[in-house]
């Protein structure tokens, strides 16, 4: 495909950032500019020796949009065309040019896919376009080659509910000190790892559960999985059309594997884990084969599962769609926040309402200085000087940052629930971790008003907030200020914010944000 054409995602390693490389390598950095030109982030670190944060980033334009708006038509309809073709949405950063994800209008009548896919073929053909991939599950819809002409075309069209042009996506002791900060509620670290789950030790870790890696691969030969009958290493499949199979040949995903079921590294080190390769040996890719992608997991996915997208975008009605419907679908999605230091809404998967999605921490609890914020990050996990498997030889190991390496962790911390209990659904998973097990108040460096960011840490301890066998009585540790309801800690007025999003799931939370009160 030639180069202009090219959507090209970077997994700018610390992912879930939302940059584009645009300039040569200088040194360990990498210059990265944003849609609007200015500077925005360095590279992740690789190795163990260059490990670090990327420093503070300019904000960028836009995008404060909150995840109850995720869905908003408004987005990327420029001033030229959201009155004459409202259903026509540009990018709103990177595009690919003549390259596009056209989504059908959910109807109650009954089409066969094959049906569907002759009719998006059809169409295709009438506007001398190319069609790329049909998606049925969790978007009907398809991608396409077309002209910006006929692209406004399509989307005029009755049976059409937007058209919207694709765009890049990129990669966001005990051996680790992020096992060791989340099975405890303060610090100082304490050099061990025993999650507890539900008040009983998770000797199962996440043994019969499903990790999907959304990533650069996985390499499959790598210590950490084990090997013969053991091996945590499921298999792979790849989106990426350079030839290549899911094996890793950047990185970025063999780490994220690593912290989700290594052995040694891993939250959940009994999980299989499932190589989706969707970016390429550079970190990159497009949108519309992450598309493909959560469509083939809906279709395939060995349950009970977790997802993670430990890589990022500019904001993207089709791919936040398909992550709600991937959820909805019963698979458990987390979404790194972005590396951008601003809001994360402006970010698609991280603006997807029913994505899990996770900030960044620093050893001394501190929000990393990359890490975006605001109403869309869920919760925040360590993702600064993250030391994981990595490719090479057998035994590889990088230490890198990024909020790509803090969504791993609870990524493993969802497959530990599901391991525990196999039946709970992503709402009772996202419910748990939220409202009942996270700590609350740890995080530093929240920009203000810090009610607009979930001051949630990720945490697989013993949850001293839990009701005794009477119901009546229960004992509350230091970061839960109050009175034990319902097994819920409920905090006393002014100490802590808990996040409750409303538009995630209506029937569970009564309002967007809430200040739970005794």
């Amino acid at each position: 495909m030639p180069s202009a054409m090219r959507l090209v995602v970077w997994v700018v390693l610390f992912l879930g950032s939302t940059v584009v490389v645009s300039a040569a390598a200088d040194g360990d950095d990498w210059q990265v500019r944003g849609a609007g030109g200015s500077l925005r982030t360095q590279r992740e670190m690789r190795g163990k020796s260059k490990s670090g944060e990327g420093g503070s980033k300019s904000k960028e334009s836009g995008g404060g949009t909150g995840k109850s708006k995720s869905n908003n038509d408004d987005h990327g309809a420029d001033d030229t065309t959201a009155g004459i073709f409202p259903k026509y949405h540009t990018a709103t950063q990177d595009p690919i040019p003549g390259q596009y994800v056209v989504t059908y209008k959910e109807t109650d009548e009954i089409m066969a896919d094959s049906e569907m896919d002759d009719m998006s073929e059809k169409l295709c053909s009438s506007k001398n376009g190319k069609l790329m991939s049909t998606y049925h599950q969790v978007l009907k819809g398809f991608s396409a080659k077309l002209t910006k002409e006929a692209a406004m075309e399509i989307s005029e069209m009755d049976n059409i509910e937007a058209v919207e042009e694709d765009s890049v996506v990129r990669t966001n002791a005990v051996e680790s000190w992020g096992l060791d900060r989340i099975d405890q509620r303060d610090l100082p670290l304490d050099d061990t790892y025993d999650p507890i789950i539900d008040g009983r030790p998770a000797s199962n870790r996440g043994q019969g559960v499903t990790a999907y890696i959304i990533d650069t691969g996985i390499q499959s030969n790598h210590n950490e999985w084990g090997s013969g009958q053991g091996s945590r290493y499921a298999g792979g499949m790849n989106f990426v059309s350079d030839g290549r199979d899911s094996e890793d040949c950047d990185g970025h995903g063999t780490h994220v594997a690593g912290t989700v079921g290594g052995m040694t590294y891993g939250v959940a080190n009994k999980v299989k884990l499932y190589a989706i390769r969707v970016l390429d040996c550079t970190g990159s890719g497009y949108f519309s084969d992450i598309i493909s992608a959560l469509e083939w997991i809906a279709n395939n996915a060995a349950k009970p599962a977790v997802a993670n997208l430990s890589l990022g975008g500019g904001f993207s009605t089709s791919v936040n769609r398909a992550v709600n419907n991937l959820v909805d679908s019963g698979v458990v999605v987390t979404a790194s926040a972005g590396n951008s230091n601003d809001d994360s809404c402006g970010q698609s998967p991280a603006a997807a309402d029913k994505a899990i999605t996770v900030g960044s921490t620093r050893q001394n609890d501190n929000r990393s200085s990359f890490s975006s914020y605001g109403p869309c990050v869920d919760i925040f996990a360590p993702g600064s000087s993250i030391t994981s498997a990595w490719i090479g030889v057998a035994g590889a190991t990088g230490t890198i940052s990024g909020t790509s390496m803090s969504a791993p962790h609870v990524a493993g911390l969802a497959a530990l629930y599901l391991g525990e209990n196999p039946n709970l659904t992503p709402a009772e998973v996202t419910r748990k971790m939220l409202q009942y097990d996270a700590t609350h108040g740890a995080v530093g460096g929240i920009p203000s008003p810090t009610v607009e960011t979930a001051n949630l840490l990720a945490y697989a301890g013993p949850n001293e907030c839990a009701m005794k066998a009477d119901g009546t009585t229960c004992t509350l540790p230091n970061k839960c200020v109050g009175t034990c309801q319902e097994k819920i800690c409920s905090l006393s007025p002014g100490k802590f914010y808990v996040a409750i999003k409303g538009d995630r799931y209506p029937h569970e939370f009564p309002g967007k944000f809430a200040e739970v009160r005794p």
